[in-house]
């Protein structure tokens, strides 16, 4: 299992991704696009990612709303294509 800080890390990085490809989670769960557990699934994904350093970078580097697409490493970026259809 994850360590509290590890998950909340990478929940932190979901949701910065989320917020560059113009992906309101919030919303999508209540539109039912999206459950909690499928963000937990989407979090869980983003903790075995090897790349968490370069996504914070990208991250840093993006202005929220201006990204069209994920990194070809997120593991989460099939994920967000189909949230930025809904």
């Amino acid at each position: 299992m994850f360590g509290f800080a590890k998950l909340k890390e990478h929940r932190e990085l979901v949701t910065r991704m989320a917020d560059a490809l113009s992906v309101d989670l919030e919303e999508a769960e209540q539109r039912g696009t999206l459950t909690p557990e499928d963000v937990d699934v989407m979090v869980e994904r983003c903790v075995g990612c090897l790349e968490a350093e370069a996504c914070k970078c990208t991250l840093a580097a993006t202005a929220p709303g201006s990204a069209t697409q994920a990194p070809d490493y997120c593991r989460n970026k099939d994920q967000f294509v189909v949230l930025r259809r809904n």
